[in-house]
Formats: structure tokens, sequence, C-alpha cells
């Protein structure tokens, strides 16, 4: 009797610890998250907390309970470590997907401050200490299932085990939801727990336990698959067509189309005897969006121009074939897609990257969309570095293979000659920077024309060589783009060709945004990059002769280039591009507007947390993160509606992306 209930004490000071010690983890993730003390709603916490209590509880030996604790808190610790790292540089908190990517979370490698791990690991080490000294202090405890304490024990344990689920049953299903009002901001607690769409607010609502625990159970992160609420949504009967504006409107008909996103091509990049090509097409090119914002990784930016929107239900991103389901949709489901859209008016279209074509499954996705075909490294097996070694063998070496070496192989393709215009669009990579931080063989001697004499107030900064190093790659990246505007102009297509040109997200170092931009991570002005269009009916390119540079001006006196400088992102992109080049397309299936429409306010919903415009980021639509200081409340209220607007759309556009779902109906 006594060994049993030295045994129940034991295992009860251990589970007791292990809950005083979680919650004690929370507090101060919380607290350095700048969140408060606890979760918006603690019931789900206390149910996962528990639940892994009893699980303590009932293992039958201490020794393996304690192991387990450790195990429980040191993910926990893990975890909150990660996400203050996260959050405080670069707005966002993990999810379980990203350890699929890991080249990008290395993003903030060198920003990492193991300062922040100490008071996160004080609990565990007290914790320890604890649980072992009970170990030792309490002796002769071991389980007797013929005693009566066990018999009570089963009891209690089987009660808690009905009391405890039923309790966070009714937590769930009390949890807030105001959907009846538009003069207030949409508030729907219970979707969000259920459907786990915007991670940010989900972890400042419910906490570290049920944003990972529920992660692993949806199996892939964030949404939950709604179906279609009204099957003529996006039919052709009902479509809303976008405004076409008078001196815009097919102002560029009939242009081939140029599209190349830079890869981590910040606008500090951009710079006037470094860059010029870039430098001109954006202030001299026909239109530049100055306002323009990007929070969303690679794969998402890019897709997100190319599709217009992007689910909010991830779980249907593997049915294009990321690295989980390798059987892409049909691709008549994106009829509504960029290059669909286009090849429904007389297009071609080809995609490039220069890496391979497994690097987020663009080989089995980029088809799907719509494209005609999709060229990787891989594709032209004779790219070899100044020392023979292939690129496409290389981890590190790919990302350093020269945009100007990847064009010559593929200048054909990309600018194929043909009676019919052509579509196509370009990823590049030098700008990301290898993930090894070299300065890779090829860019140096970019590096070694950059005069710390041009930039007096950073050569003392400690991060002046990352940011010259970063320069002299989109340097290289700018010696791929002058060469194919060299074809361009060499094959006579030049005054025919419209080009986009937009980056992915800031830079790939953060402490180079942090240098140029501020600490901030709440401030939109962090995610400001540019984008651009050269327009041949507002500019011209020409080439001089003797020195081969590349010059861009407005082709007559009378015409000025555009500059919009209303706030934008991506899903405004594909809208805009269709204004210009005179494409007829359903406003219904796209998320954004057309740029050169002022009456439209833009928001983004980044997949990374935050949802923003240039005078507000929030995580809820309802309290503000930060805001422009001269924004006015008439703002705050056109804000808040118009992330009602999109809000009420998502089920929508989830169903687009889905097998079973709605069809954007075009009759081309």
């Amino acid at each position: 009797m006594t060994t049993m209930r030295n045994y129940i004490l034991k295992k009860s000071i251990l589970c007791l610890l292990y809950v005083i010690t979680a919650y004690f983890l929370e507090i101060i993730t919380f607290r350095k998250l700048g969140l408060g003390a606890f979760p918006e709603y603690f019931g789900p916490t206390f149910f996962f907390i528990t639940a892994i209590a009893i699980l303590l509880f009932i293992i039958p030996y201490y020794i393996p309970s304690m192991v387990l604790a450790i195990t429980f808190l040191g993910v926990q610790m893990a975890l909150s470590f990660v996400n203050i790292t996260l959050w405080t540089n670069l707005g966002t908190f993990f999810s379980w997907d990203m350890l699929k990517d890991t080249d990008e979370t290395r993003t903030v490698k060198g920003a990492i401050d193991y300062g922040r791990l100490l008071p996160l690991l004080g609990p565990i080490v007290l914790f320890t200490t604890l649980a072992l000294l009970v170990f030792f202090q309490i002796k002769n405890a071991h389980f007797d299932l013929k005693s009566r304490s066990a018999l009570t024990l089963s009891m209690i344990l089987c009660v808690s085990s009905f009391i405890i689920p039923v309790t966070y049953k009714i937590q769930i299903n009390s949890l807030y939801q105001d959907i009846s009002s538009t003069d207030i901001i949409l508030r729907n607690d219970k979707k969000l727990y259920n459907e786990m769409t915007y991670k940010m607010e989900f972890f400042r609502k419910f906490g570290t336990y049920p944003m990972y625990v529920k992660n692993i159970v949806l199996g892939q992160p964030f949404g939950n698959l709604e179906r279609a609420i009204d099957d003529g949504y996006f039919s052709l009967e009902q479509a809303e067509y976008y405004k076409h504006i008078d001196g815009i409107w097919e102002m560029d008909k009939g242009n081939n189309l140029l599209v190349i996103m830079m890869e981590s091509g910040d606008e500090f990049l951009i710079h006037e005897k470094y860059t010029p090509t870039l430098w001109q097409l954006r202030e001299n090119g026909g239109v530049n969006l100055s306002n323009y914002h990007s929070k969303n990784k690679t794969d998402i930016s890019e897709t997100s121009f190319i599709l217009g929107s992007y689910p909010t239900d991830t779980r249907l991103v593997p049915n294009w074939g990321k690295g989980v389901v390798k059987d892409p949709m049909v691709p008549s489901i994106y009829n509504f897609s960029t290059p669909n859209r286009l090849k429904a008016n007389g297009y071609t279209a080809n995609y490039f990257h220069m890496n391979l074509g497994q690097y987020y499954s663009r080989e089995y996705s980029h088809p799907a969309y719509g494209f005609d075909e999709a060229y990787f490294i891989e594709s032209y097996d004779d790219i070899l570095t100044p020392e023979g070694i292939s690129y496409a063998n290389d981890h590190y070496l790919r990302w350093e293979i020269p945009e100007k070496l990847f064009f010559e192989k593929a200048v054909d393709e990309i600018l194929p000659d043909q009676d019919e215009p052509f579509f196509s669009m370009i990823t590049t990579i030098n700008p990301h920077e290898n993930y090894n931080t070299n300065i890779s063989t090829y860019s140096r001697p970019f590096y070694n024309r950059i005069d710390d004499e041009d930039f007096p107030d950073l050569a003392s900064h400690s991060y002046y060589q990352p940011f010259k190093r970063t320069l002299s790659r989109m340097m290289v990246m700018e010696e791929g783009i002058n060469y194919l505007i060299e074809q361009m102009v060499e094959r006579g297509i030049m005054d025919n060709t419209t080009m986009l040109f937009y980056a992915d997200h800031q830079a790939h170092d953060v402490n180079l945004v942090k240098m140029f931009k501020g600490n901030n991570v709440n401030d939109p002005y962090g995610y400001r990059v540019p984008a651009f269009i050269y327009s041949p009916s507002i500019s011209h390119v020409s080439i001089d002769e003797g020195s081969g540079q590349i010059s861009v001006a407005p082709i007559d006196e009378e015409i000025d280039a555009i500059t919009i400088d209303k706030f934008t992102h991506v899903y405004d992109l594909a809208p805009t591009i269709f204004q210009i080049l005179g494409i007829e397309a359903n406003s219904r299936c796209y998320l954004g507007y057309d740029a050169f429409e002022p009456e439209n306010i833009s928001v983004a919903f980044s997949a990374l947390g935050g949802i923003f415009n240039d005078k507000f980021m929030t995580s809820d639509m309802s309290k503000k993160l930060w805001y422009e200081p001269e924004a006015t409340v008439e703002d705050w209220r056109a804000f808040q509606t118009q992330c009602l607007r999109q809000k009420a759309r998502e089920p929508y556009f989830n169903s687009l992306y889905s097998k079973t779902g709605i069809r954007a109906e075009f009759e081309d």
C-alpha cells in the first residue's frame, strides 16, 4: 500500500511539475512575442497540456515518464525559440511544412540570437532537477495493480478522460463568431480554429500546443476544404469583367509578354550606377508600381501571379504536385490562369527557372497551370561552371548559375521566332545568394567594381560587405537581362514586347532589410519591393553602338512614364497585365485589381503572417499591429471593409482549386 501511495505521489508531483513548466514556457513565449501573457482562448491549451499530463501519469514507470516530459518540453522550447526568431526577423511563425523547405528556413540564420534561448532553457533545467530530486527522495515506489489506491486511481483517470474532452468540446463550440455585421470587422474564431487559415492569428488566440498538434492532425497546414456555395459564381453568365480604362485598355494589344520575377530583388538593390538598366526600366520604362509590396515565399509570389489568387486551403497545394502528389490536375481547371488566358488569345506560353525542376515540384505544377513547356537547368545539360562542373549537380552551385549563361542556352525558347505572340516567364536566382554566402567566382568581378565611396553612409556598417555581395549578384542578374534586351533588339521584337519585372520578396538576408528599412517587422515598408512594366507604347529601348550601353526613354517628349503610387501586391499583377494587353478576364476569378483603377483598394493577406496595406498591419482585421501616423478613421474603415470582401470570397476561390469544385467557365 505504501509503495503504491509513494508511486502516486511521485507521478503526481512529476505531472504537476510538467504542467507548471509548460505553462511557464508559454507565458515566456507570449511575453517575448509581445502578445500578452496567455492565448486569448486558454481552453485548448489547457486540454492539450492536461492530456499530456494524464499520459505521463498512466505510464507505469517513472523514468520513461520523466524522459517523455522532458521531450515534450524540449520540443515546446524549440518551437518557442524558432517562433521568437522568425517573428523578430520575418514577422511570421513556424509551421511543419517549413521542414520540407529547409533551405528557405535558413534565411534568418545570420540573425539568430541565442541569448533568447536562455529564458526558455531555464524552466526545463529546473524541471529536470526537481524531477530527479523527487525520484531519489521518494523511495520504495512502484505500481501495484492489486492495491485499493490503484483502483481509486483508475476511476479518477476514467472520469478525467471523459470530463476533459467534453470540456474541450464545449470550449470549441463556444468560440466567438460574428459574421452578421459588415459595420464591424469579421470575427469567426471557431472557423479559424477548425481551418487554421492564418497562422499568426491562430497562434495569438490559441497558443503553441493547439497550433502544432492540429497542424500535424490536419496533415497539411492552415486550411480546410470548402465547397462552392454558388455553382454559378464563376460562370460566364455571371461574369464581372474588369473596367477597361481609356488610354490604357489595349495599349499593348497583341504584344509579346516577357515576365521576369527577380528573386530577392529588393528596392535598394536597384541602383542608378550599378544596375542602370533596371533603374531606367523602373523610372522611364512605362509603368512603375512604386508602392508594390510582397510578404510571400518565392513559390507563392510566383504562383499567385500565374493564377491570380492562392487558396487558403493549402491541402489543395499537393494536388499541384508540391512534393506530395505527382499527379497534377487537368490544366483546363486552371483556364483562368495567366498562361491559359493568354493562350486563349493566340499566345504560346513557356516557363523558365534556373534550378532543378524538382525544386518546389515546378516540373509537375507549371504544365498543370497551363504552360506549354517548363525549362530548368537539366533541360540544358551542358551548362557548366568555368571549372567544368555541372551547375545542376551541386547544391550550392545551383544558386550561382549566371543568368546570362542560362539565357544564352534558352534564348530561342524564351524569345521564339514565330508569327503568334509569346508569353515567357522567368524566375531568376542570383540575388537570392548562395546559402554558404561565399562570393561566387562569376560575381567577384562585379563585387570588385563596387566603389565604397558611392556608399559613404554604409561603408562602416557591419553588414556593408553582405550588401556589396548581394548587389554584385543583382548585377549578375542584370547582365542576363541586358543580354535578353540585346537579343530582342537584334531580332526586331523589342518594340512589340511588353515586359513585367517584379520581386518575389524582400532581400534574402534579413539583416540587409533591417539596415535599409528598420527593425519593425510589422511596418509594411519592410516588404515594399520593386514592380514595374516596360511598355513600348510609352518608352523605347536603344543600345549605343560604341559602348553597348542600354538606354530607356519615353518615345515622345509629351508622353511621360506612369507612376502608380497606390498600394499594390502580387494579386494585382495579372489583372493589370490583362488591362495593358487587352485580354478579357472575369474579375471574379482574381483576388486582385487592375492597378490603373484608383477606386479599388487592395489588401494583402500574407501566408507568412499579417494582413496589411501601406497604412495598416493587423493579424485579425480588428487590432492594429502598425498604422501609418496620418491614417484616418475613414482609412481604417475602408481597410476593414476590403478585408471583409476578400475574406468572404475565400470559399469560392478554394473551390477553384478543388478537383470536385467549380471551374471558371470561358467560351473563347
